[in-house]
């Protein structure tokens, strides 16, 4: 394409810079029908040529606030000339040309074309469009807080071929709620490239990602757990707060009540939590001013449910202060008791042992046997750590193997 001479002209003013050192006065455009092509042609351009590397802009992953998507890129090309080239799909070249409008005039001409347009399906396209823009400046938002660049994306496709792009360390679930909030909502399984995956299952460039549903809207709390890596967006958390929010206050105290209750049990810490005056007292510890807030809080997902029991009290303590605890204990030597059940499966003890030895926590003693062969196990870990809280980071490590229905810390025998 040509370089009009105001436009060189333009480019050395704003940048202060000679005209030798302008990257596009020769300058190449490619233009394909998809996303994934920008990206295929993308590599065969820098493994043709030399790159420079500070003239790469992706403006695809990393949209212009006008909306603008293209990826720029300069090389050294033939005769050793700098080579600008950018690439784009033919839609987004249109939007570029013609204004923002251009996007539903291009989806109009291919619909009018194929002779099914609909007013309606085309304000629906306008809307999800922009809708599309905000949750990825949502995204970014949220990979920002993790230390990620924008730049550092992955792209992963629907069985239908459509790609998203989503931020590092996304899962499955993830992936729901970024197709749909409907979706997310009646989330109970996934597949990458056709196999079953957990739903904490990070995702990868280059996937296909299929999400099963079932008939009703039933998140999970336990999604909302940041140590069991479900949600990694903050698009997703969102939803899934918003979700449980919308339901009736006294179901959500009671469930944050049972969640609190449960996660105690886990972890063989026995606390009173039918104690009115105690667990008032935990509330206010924790910056509640009733019980049924604090309850409410750890329902909808606003309070981390281990954070409030590193707040009791041992039974020594004043037992006035909040709902004492009593603790099964480890023996002696520091070694606790785990016991593990799940789906019967070649290689399941060997799965649960690594992720404890990946947290550096020694084995003691390993013990695995099957009920029913083939369906349901039982593993019997003793293990050597130092207090209750690094218990809690292997419990909850485990929990996140697959096949792996419930992980409860065992008493000393």
């Amino acid at each position: 394409r040509a370089k009009h001479i105001y436009s060189i002209w333009r480019k050395m003013n704003q940048k202060s810079i000679d005209v030798g050192e302008v990257r596009d006065m020769q300058a190449l455009r490619v233009l394909v029908a998809s996303v994934e092509a920008c990206y295929g042609v993308l590599g065969v351009v820098h493994t043709s040529w030399p790159p420079i590397r500070s003239e790469f802009d992706d403006y695809i992953a990393n949209p212009k606030d006008n909306g603008y998507r293209s990826i720029h890129t300069a090389v050294i090309g033939p005769a050793g000339k700098t080579l600008e080239v950018q690439i784009r799909t033919r839609e987004m070249h249109a939007e570029c040309e013609f204004g923002l409008c251009a996007h539903w005039a291009y989806k109009d001409l291919e619909q009018t074309a194929a002779g099914n347009v609909r007013p309606s399906a085309l304000q629906s396209e306008k809307i999800d469009w922009l809708r599309s823009v905000l949750d990825w400046h949502d995204e970014i938002g949220s990979v920002a807080n993790g230390g990620y660049m924008a730049q550092e994306r992955v792209f992963v496709t629907t069985p239908q071929g459509h790609v998203l792009d989503m931020s590092p360390r996304a899962t499955a679930v993830d992936f729901a709620y970024r197709v749909h909030t409907d979706v997310g909502h009646r989330c109970r399984g996934a597949r990458v490239n056709g196999k079953r995956v957990p739903l904490n299952r990070q995702l990868a460039t280059g996937e296909c990602v299929e999400i099963e549903t079932g008939p009703e809207q039933a998140p999970k709390r336990e999604w909302l757990n940041p140590a069991l890596g479900y949600v990694m967006t903050s698009r997703a958390r969102k939803k899934i707060q918003a979700w449980f929010k919308n339901q009736l206050t006294e179901s959500n105290v009671r469930a944050g009540r049972a969640l609190l209750e449960d996660t105690a049990a886990r972890l063989g810490l026995a606390a009173d939590f039918a104690a009115e005056e105690r667990v008032q007292a935990l509330a206010n510890r924790a910056g509640y001013e009733s019980a049924e807030a604090l309850f409410l809080a750890v329902g909808v997902g606003d309070q981390i449910v281990f954070d409030l029991l590193k707040m009791l009290p041992s039974a020594a303590g004043d037992e006035r202060a909040a709902p004492a605890v009593t603790d099964s204990g480890a023996d002696a030597r520091g070694v606790q008791v785990i016991v593990v059940r799940g789906r019967d499966r070649d290689g399941l003890l060997r799965d649960v042992v690594s992720v404890v030895a990946d947290l550096s926590i020694s084995v003691v003693a390993a013990n695995a046997r099957a009920e029913v062969p083939g369906t349901s196990a039982t593993i019997t870990l003793r293990l050597r750590t130092a207090d209750v809280t690094e218990l809690a980071r292997v419990i909850d490590a485990i929990r996140r193997v697959p096949d792996v229905a419930d992980v409860r810390r065992g008493r000393i025998a």
